[in-house]
């Protein structure tokens, strides 16, 4: 009974996994064993019978402008941090370019030895993606005020607010020094 709830559990996780883009992974620094959950071989696109989990594999996935921050991290962590969160890219076997977060901790002995490092990764290209087509709108946006001849802005504590005219010329009307009105 135990065996089939356990199998169950694990089967929810996995398949919780699955639907928010999660996967995890753990290391035990004395055996060297390194396990990696399905989710993060189909986050990562990898086959999994095809490749052990192995943390050469894994940094060969990560993208060449990201991997001296994530060695970095790497180093940090092993240096002492016992928690840490980091962003990076990945480039999976088919070329397609994914955004992972993070979260990496590590559990030490009495003496400040490594005994277990854990991980959990969620692809979080979705959310990088939309951020992306956000800030392209916003600019597109803002390029078509500025060139507009009929925008108004004002900078306000350094915060650029566009304005109507109305606003402008009530404004300029207060401004008018009393001589000139």
């Amino acid at each position: 009974l135990h065996l089939k709830l356990a199998n169950l559990n694990l089967a929810r996780l996995e398949n919780s996994q699955r639907l928010v883009g999660l996967g995890d992974w753990e290391y035990d620094p004395v055996s060297q064993n390194l396990t990696w959950s399905e989710g993060l071989y189909q986050i990562l696109g990898l086959p999994l019978t095809a490749f052990p989990p192995n943390a050469g594999t894994f940094e060969r996935l990560v993208h060449p402008d990201d991997l001296a921050a994530f060695r970095q991290a790497k180093k940090d962590a092993a240096r002492g941090s016992h928690r840490m969160e980091f962003q990076h890219r990945i480039i999976r076997p088919d070329g397609e370019v994914r955004y992972f977060q993070q979260i990496t901790e590590t559990s030490r002995d009495d003496q400040g030895r490594p005994i277990r490092e854990s991980g959990t990764i969620q692809d979080i290209t979705r959310q990088k993606l939309s951020e992306a087509a956000l800030r392209q709108s916003e600019n597109r946006h803002l390029n078509m005020l500025m060139l507009s001849p009929d925008s108004h802005f004002a900078l306000v504590d350094d915060h650029l607010t566009f304005v109507n005219r109305a606003f402008c010329t009530l404004m300029f009307a207060r401004m008018r020094p009393p001589w000139k009105s």
